[in-house]
């Protein structure tokens, strides 16, 4: 989830409330979840009063799930259970990844003081960005500069979701196409190659690697080969943000 919390003046709505709003919107989706688990428990009971068989693992977990809404803490605080497959079809929205997005006022680049509980915030001005989005590019550097952004909201949005949700990306290079992949952190080679076409994860022999920067650096591939930059891994390789993948495989 992405959760955007004012922080300016406005005149219908007054001044900006950053902390209130954003534990008024957090407490919205802990009493949604609350009540979906209260609603499963009963139904949990009622059918077992009438004999039928239930899962006693879901029954542990959901009464784990009440204890912790209860205590009016969201439940992506406690992974070990909200990632459990036998709720994954509940969908809590306090067990979501929350990513909060401060939206200043053109000439407030900070975040302002206030307790976001753990939840990473990032401040954006996004009616400044807006028009600084219309700028050419060499205006726009100039204009960034002055109004001290070294990252575009986008960018950085971009940058922290994946950060969040634990993923990196890879890319492949064709003969007349680059693609990127988007891959778990901690992905070995061989599932890599099996998120590009399952025969390459069956017939997996090696991955050529090299990072992106070191091949920016070199200018091609053949004087990053020439400088011993490129680099054959195995199966058990973890692939890193900005890897540029070449699998070898046969069947």
């Amino acid at each position: 989830f992405v959760m955007v919390i004012r922080n300016f003046d406005d005149p219908v709505m007054g001044p900006p409330s950053v902390e209130k709003d954003f534990r008024t919107l957090e407490d919205e989706f802990i009493i949604t979840d609350l009540a979906t688990v209260e609603k499963r428990l009963n139904k949990l009971a009622e059918e077992r009063k009438k004999g039928k068989k239930t899962s006693d693992q879901e029954l542990e977990l959901l009464e784990q799930c009440r204890e912790v809404l209860s205590k009016e803490e969201p439940l992506r605080n406690y992974p070990e259970i909200a990632t459990k497959p036998e709720l994954r079809g509940y969908t809590f929205l306090s067990g979501k990844p929350l990513l909060i997005i401060v939206n200043n006022s053109d000439d407030t680049s900070d975040l302002p003081a206030a307790d976001f509980k753990g939840v990473v915030a990032i401040p954006v001005r996004a009616k400044l960005e807006a028009e600084l989005s219309e700028l050419e590019e060499e205006d726009l550097e100039v204009f960034c500069e002055d109004f001290g952004i070294k990252t575009l909201a986008r960018d950085l949005i971009i940058k922290k979701s994946f950060e969040i949700l634990k993923l990196v990306t890879f890319y492949t290079i064709g003969d007349e196409e680059i693609k990127a992949w988007t891959v778990q952190k901690g992905t070995t080679a061989l599932k890599a190659a099996g998120a590009i076409h399952s025969d390459m994860e069956k017939g997996f022999i090696r991955a050529e690697v090299i990072h992106f920067d070191d091949l920016k650096t070199a200018g091609n591939y053949a004087t990053a080969r020439r400088e011993g930059l490129l680099r054959l891994e195995g199966k058990e390789y973890i692939v890193k943000d900005g890897d540029i993948l070449q699998i070898r495989f046969g069947l």
